[in-house]
């Protein structure tokens, strides 16, 4: 794709006097991006085969570059011109290939609407508390008077001291590993989220971006969707440990009602302050995204990470049922888990075999129809879930129990573990040679399994480094700098593809892919994204 001097065409603004009217006539540009479906394009050069076989030829000599979806130019038209319109006159100059014309700019800035006035006396509401409350905190502090704890609820001092609070001591109830592996698991996902940039925005250099994606590097970008399904695990075991210590001190009760209101609630305040009403599938969708249903939407998606969202709370809304079962019959409720995990990787396993499809799931399938039914649908996500809430009752049986486990099985528990982490990550590396012929049902085992064995590693990692027999990768996971970026993580999540879509908007000219400048975007995405969280945990009380 050539994007042309962006700058140069929304900077155009002159007058010229007209021909036919004698009125002066204002010029303004408008930049716009056109695009070209390629099948179009083959279908225009068929008696000229050259550009086809570049495509499509062998890779004996080096990997050709993957078809693109489309050819796409820059282009700057009259501010007055309609986009329709000059598609229309493209399309007809083409000899009728189709042409698509979208995403037009100008250097106008667009009028306030009511909505807007409405979140700018929001914040301005909220900027007062902030100065109100932290100015109280400090008073207090150099007057040494009492405090009182609800006027503090704003103060930058208070919850800047609580966020980076670091619990060197902790209980002996405090699964520690946790901190670990929920940091990394964000750091995962943010990395992820950089090769996908690379993959939507247009390349110079395309066939060094094929030719490195049969890498094993590139696996470790690519299978990073897996670090969802970490927080899928987390958040059912934290269902877990946290219900039957409530359901102990209750005995056997919980207050379903007040719990489940709380939380969403809680989201629901959160998510006010993403919602972008100048997005126009905001406009037209947020009630979806309000309603924890916009996972099963199959287009105009408000907030594109919200899905997972979406399926942790349809989850947390049935989970009073798992867990009363688990307290009422305990291990004899185990066989109803393996029966719905079953009809999930059923249900998954048959898709794919359904719908033929091939290769390996990966982040460069966002917005597939493959990611829609396989991926971001509860029933296709709530296996590794209920493994956490499974594995958090068997935690819970153990709390306050002197674990013995020998050497030998504690070193091939541990080999186990690892050798499924690395299968998992580098285990479709063949798939991605070229030439291989990957089969659905080959897909589908690993899609479908792959979630399995990463609860199940999970689930020894945690087990082990709880119980002290995790060794070194327990003093790394259990370390204090963990506590931070794990308190962050909400926030992280929430917000970081809004960081990388302002970083990577602002490019104007092609990128050029490399390791080194892939790292560096993710570090700059990451270290944005860490700064952007700790303000609005600060400020708006993102803090989960």
């Amino acid at each position: 794709m050539d994007l042309g001097n962006f700058q140069q065409c929304i900077h155009i603004d002159f007058s010229t006097d007209s021909s036919v009217t004698t009125k002066e006539t204002n010029i303004v540009g408008k930049y716009c991006q056109a695009r070209i479906p390629i099948q179009e394009i083959i279908n225009l050069v068929k008696p000229h085969n050259a550009l086809v076989d570049y495509y499509t030829r062998s890779h004996v000599d080096g990997p050709a570059p993957e078809p693109p979806i489309a050819l796409g130019i820059g282009i700057c038209i009259p501010k007055v011109c309609n986009r329709k319109k000059i598609a229309g006159i493209l399309t007809n100059a083409l000899k009728g290939v189709k042409v698509e014309v979208n995403n037009c700019s100008t250097n106008d800035r667009p009028d306030l609407e009511a909505i807007d006035y409405v979140a700018i006396c929001i914040f301005g509401i909220i900027g007062l508390l902030l100065a109100l409350s932290t100015f109280y905190d400090w008073y207090t502090d150099k007057m040494e008077l009492p405090k009182k704890q609800e006027y503090l609820a704003f103060s930058l001092i208070y919850n800047s001291h609580k966020l980076f609070a670091i619990n060197l001591k902790p209980g002996p109830n405090s699964i520690n590993c946790l901190h670990g592996i929920r940091s990394l698991s964000m750091i995962w996902v943010v990395l992820g989220h950089t090769l996908l940039w690379y993959l939507i925005f247009p390349i110079m250099n395309l066939r060094t971006v094929v030719a490195w994606k049969q890498t094993a590097m590139a696996l470790v970008y690519e299978t990073g969707i897996i670090a969802v399904d970490t927080f899928f695990f987390l958040s059912g075991l934290l269902i877990a440990w946290m219900g039957f210590k409530e359901l102990e001190r209750t005995k056997g009760k919980l207050n379903v009602i007040m719990i489940q209101f709380y939380e969403v609630l809680w989201i629901w305040s959160k998510l006010a302050y993403l919602f972008d009403y100048t997005n126009y599938p905001c406009e037209k969708t947020w009630w979806r995204t309000m309603l924890f249903i916009n996972n099963y939407e199959n287009d105009l998606t408000c907030i594109g990470q919200t899905w997972y969202l979406a399926v942790d709370m349809q989850l947390f809304l049935v989970s009073p049922i798992i867990l009363l079962g688990l307290y009422k019959w305990g291990k004899k409720f185990m066989p109803v888990l393996v029966v719905a995990s079953a009809l999930s990787i059923g249900c998954v396993y048959a898709t794919y075999i359904k719908n033929d499809y091939t290769g390996v799931l990966s982040i460069d399938d966002i917005a597939t129809d493959r990611m829609a039914k396989t991926y971001v649908g509860t029933h296709t996500r709530y296996t590794v879930w209920l493994m956490g809430i499974a594995f958090g009752y068997i935690l819970t049986q153990f709390k306050n129990k002197e674990v013995k486990i020998p050497m030998f099985y504690n070193l091939l528990a541990w080999s186990a573990a690892l050798t499924i982490v690395f299968s998992v990550i580098f285990g479709p590396y063949n798939s991605q040679q070229p030439g291989y012929e990957s089969s659905a049902a080959e897909a589908a085992t690993y899609d479908a399994f792959s979630r399995v064995g990463w609860g199940v590693a999970l689930s020894w990692i945690i087990f082990a480094c709880h119980h002290g027999y995790g060794g070194v990768i327990n003093d790394f996971l259990s370390h204090p700098v963990w506590q931070i970026i794990s308190k962050l993580s909400f926030c992280m999540y929430m917000t970081h593809f809004t960081v990388q879509v302002i970083i990577y908007g602002n490019f104007q000219t092609s990128l050029y892919f490399s390791n080194f400048d892939a790292m560096g975007k993710f570090w700059t995405s990451f270290g944005f994204t860490l700064m952007a969280s700790i303000f609005l945990v600060l400020t708006l009380k993102l803090l989960r």
